[in-house]
């Protein structure tokens, strides 16, 4: 909860809990929660019902049989949304001993009202009641739970906060699906704050009724801290909390919370949002969710595509449908159908915050369903900004995650604009982690973070900011771009060569004519031949079937694979033409990626055809797309310009395949093969193993390119030689490499490149990049790196790499080892002493 609870609240949590001291040894640690949150809501309503405990029984006597109105007397009678008809309590579980405990309880249990049940049942209470009964427990847990006073004295408020705080206890657990149950309480009070925050004009009202709904509720942990954000704001207003939830002791738990708060538990529904929206009719002030990260949607995929297809933008998911083993851009899109519409005056409307990883930013080419998604979100400029979060915060996945905020209502100086905020590097260190938790957002990150968003949406519109600022402001139209297909003639010589003939014979019309082998024959006479046109090639090779007596095959298709098989590629050789115009050599086209704004011919005019004048787009390959790149969130460690890592390097996307030699083939020799281990330790590819021939395909490098991965990046030597390598290989477009080869080394906060347009997207800084002076310092600072590595190569070798097998021996090569280490320790201290290395 949002303030300090007294101190007996929090002595009564703490009692609560200890009852898992029963449990130890019986139970693992991972389950105390199932036993102690069911009966902690026990209890509760035991103590809730007790007042009117004998109403509801006379009301139970006066009512006919099967009275359809049972259900609302009933309720009126007890002075709940919930009653009790059973004549036993808690209480006779414990004073009629332990043979009767479990009989007794369970009587109970089924007594309650349908919608309390259906808690006990999806808690799988009964299971958990036989469990404790054979460990000859039950009896001693009923009876702690018995001596707890959780009556009326225990306001609403004071219950929630035990019951959040039980919660929480259970979440961090060691388990392999406690992390399923709720948000970690850090990232759903940042959520909370960046949907409610920018809205105080919106909450100040007296009277104030404000819905907030989330889809995938789990346990609840949104919904409540969103609820204590907007009472903290106006402690008058109504908040009405609702959910829905698929996972039964999910559900069961974000029930009871609702309970345990004193809200209307009917408002958490139980069932997959995907399959059946149970609030169709409902819009909402607040949407929050935090969606499985990279759910398959298979089991659901009849009814997602039904409505796709069917209702159109009318349904939930008209944008579009994302690829099958990711579903998050449809929780989205639900969520966006919840939002309320605003009115004439600019009243209603709704703001969203939803927590992904990052493939929802970038996944899915031009034209695919998330591309589609992105496109129409941003083009009805509902998304209003991105804030990046550290990795580890999440309790089942280490990976990094981004908060969206999304509104139907943007502020007016925000309208076409998107708000990026960097906040990888606001957290504070676990003092013991829970699952791949090790990291958590505390009050002052929290704090850092919100008012980074808020000062952005308050600030005018600035899609520049300064440099070392976390915040960046973009205009919708920086995320929408188009694809584009460079073509370029198709341009041939021809040549039968052996492996042309070879071609040849596997024709099937050849291997028809009336003697192939006598064809053939024939043919081979022209081995070594080259022709400059293709018409020459058929000529010649119609008269040497003549010649020998034979008929050459004719039809468009096999003309058409002759041409191919005898086809070698020149610049200069014969222009192919396909009805009438120049046909496309599939083998030089490329793909292009341009801005929104830039214009696709003046970008062939000016970058394309100065170096092949004869290119073409082709029109009907260009795609409008959508993505939020990574790179976006960049921040810039210094002032000055930057631009993409493309326009100063090529990437290598050509692969040579390591053909496997058939058994009664001659291997050829094998290429030399660098690996990331050989990166920095050779300076000749001579010194490299030799690569295996496996069928796998690598790519080749040699000396003068940049290759590496992330962080890790060499600029080989110009007189290294030829490789292959599974690592990326750029080829340094301007100056020699050495800048951005240091460069790409300090970049080792990106992690890994998710796709290649990440690496080519890394801003560079042009200046630096491109100055000869730097390159040639640079070479000397490298230079020294390697003597370095290299003399200290030997210095220290692990004790037990040597000959000595005695124990005296390594004794002795110890004793020395330590005074070589002293002495080189008396070498190495000036260069931590900062007067020396200044002087």
């Amino acid at each position: 909860m949002g303030e300090r609870m007294s101190d007996s609240v929090t002595q009564l949590s703490r009692l609560i809990w200890s009852v898992a001291d029963l449990l130890r040894g019986d139970f693992k640690r991972s389950d105390y929660g199932r036993v102690l949150l069911p009966f902690t809501v026990l209890r509760r309503l035991d103590c809730l019902l007790m007042p009117t405990r004998r109403s509801v029984l006379d009301a139970v006597e006066s009512l006919d049989h099967g009275s359809a109105d049972s259900d609302a007397v009933l309720r009126d009678a007890s002075g709940h949304p919930f009653y009790n008809t059973s004549r036993f309590t808690l209480g006779d579980t414990v004073t009629n001993g332990p043979q009767m405990a479990e009989r007794l309880l369970l009587d109970y249990v089924r007594s309650f009202s349908q919608n309390i049940q259906q808690v006990f049942e999806r808690f799988g209470f009964d299971a958990t009641v036989k469990r404790l009964t054979d460990s000859d427990l039950l009896y001693h847990v009923v009876g702690r739970f018995h001596h707890l006073d959780m009556g009326p004295a225990l306001s609403v408020h004071e219950m929630s906060f035990i019951f959040e705080d039980l919660v929480r206890r259970f979440a961090e657990q060691p388990s392999e699906i406690s992390g399923e149950h709720d948000t970690p309480r850090d990232v759903s009070q940042l959520m909370a704050a960046l949907v409610i925050e920018p809205d105080p004009g919106q909450l100040t009202a007296p009277g104030l009724v404000r819905t907030v709904h989330d889809p995938v509720c789990g346990a609840g942990g949104l919904l409540s801290e969103a609820a204590d954000r907007i009472t903290g704001m106006n402690p008058e207003a109504q908040v009405r909390l609702s959910g829905q939830e698929l996972n039964a002791e999910s559900w069961a738990i974000a029930r009871s919370n609702m309970l345990m708060s004193g809200r209307d538990p009917d408002l958490v529904a139980f069932g997959d949002v995907l399959r059946e929206d149970l609030f169709a009719a409902e819009r909402f002030d607040y949407l929050l969710a935090h969606p499985p990260f990279g759910v398959d949607w298979r089991n659901v995929e009849q009814y997602v595509r039904t409505e796709h297809e069917r209702h159109g933008y009318q349904g939930r998911f008209g944008a579009g449908l994302p690829r099958i083993n990711d579903g998050s851009l449809l929780f989205l899109q639900h969520m966006l159908a919840k939002m309320k519409p605003v009115d004439d005056s600019g009243r209603g409307g709704s703001r969203i915050a939803i927590a992904f990883n990052g493939s929802p930013m970038f996944a899915g080419s031009p034209g695919s369903g998330e591309s589609g998604i992105r496109r129409w979100i941003i083009e009805n400029d509902w998304l209003e900004g991105i804030v990046a979060l550290p990795d580890q915060l999440f309790s089942n996945t280490g990976i990094s995650t981004y908060v969206w905020v999304l509104s139907n209502r943007k502020p007016a100086n925000h309208q076409g604009h998107v708000i990026l905020v960097k906040a990888q590097e606001h957290w504070q260190k676990m003092r013991q982690s829970i699952g791949n938790k090790r990291k958590y957002l505390g009050p002052d990150q929290l704090t850092e973070i919100v008012q980074l968003y808020s000062e952005a949406t308050s600030s005018a519109q600035s899609p520049t900011r300064s440099p070392r600022d976390h915040v960046r402001v973009v205009r919708n139209q920086d995320l929408l771009y188009r694809q584009i297909v460079i073509e370029h003639p198709l341009r041939l010589r021809f040549e039968l060569s052996e492996e042309a003939l070879d071609r040849l014979a596997a024709l099937r019309p050849i291997q028809r004519t009336d003697d192939p082998k006598a064809l053939l024959t024939a043919l081979r006479g022209l081995v070594g031949t080259t022709w400059d046109t293709i018409s020459e090639a058929r000529a010649a090779l119609r008269r040497a079937a003549k010649a020998a007596g034979q008929a050459w095959p004719g039809g468009t298709a096999f003309d058409k694979t002759v041409r191919n098989a005898l086809g070698v590629r020149d610049p200069d050789g014969e222009l192919q033409q396909r009805r009438g115009a120049p046909e496309p050599d599939v083998e030089l086209r490329n793909t292009v990626f341009l801005p929104l704004h830039e214009e696709p011919e003046k970008y062939l005019r000016t970058k394309v055809r100065p170096r092949t004048p004869d290119a073409w787009i082709d029109p009907d390959r260009t795609r409008l797309g959508c993505e939020i790149p990574s790179t976006l969130f960049y921040v810039a460690d210094f002032n000055g310009p930057f631009e993409a890592l493309q326009n100063f390097a090529r990437l290598e996307t050509d692969k040579v395949k390591l053909r496997r030699p058939a058994p009664d083939e001659d291997a050829p020799a094998p290429p030399k093969h660098l690996t990331s281990p050989h990166l920095h330790t050779v300076d000749s590819a001579v010194e490299l193993p030799d690569a295996e021939m496996d069928d796998s395909e690598l790519t080749q490098c040699s000396g003068g390119d940049l290759v590496g991965r992330s962080g890790n990046w060499r600029l080989l030597p110009a007189g290294f030689g030829e490789a292959v390598t599974p690592l990326f290989v750029l080829h340094p477009l301007q100056g020699r490499g050495r800048v951005l080869c240091e460069w790409l080394n300090s970049r080792r906060d990106h992690g890994a490149f998710p796709r290649v347009r990440d690496l080519l997207d890394t801003p560079v800084p042009v200046e630096l990049v491109t100055d000869a002076t730097v390159d040639d310092l640079l070479e000397d600072v490298q230079e020294a790196r390697r003597a370095l590595r290299t003399a200290t190569e030997g210095i220290l070798p692990n004790i037990f790499s040597g000959s000595e097998t005695l124990s005296e021996e390594i004794r002795t090569t110890i004793r020395f080892a330590s005074h070589e280490a002293r002495l080189a320790g008396q070498l190495v201290r000036p260069f931590d002493d900062p007067i020396w290395r200044a002087e």
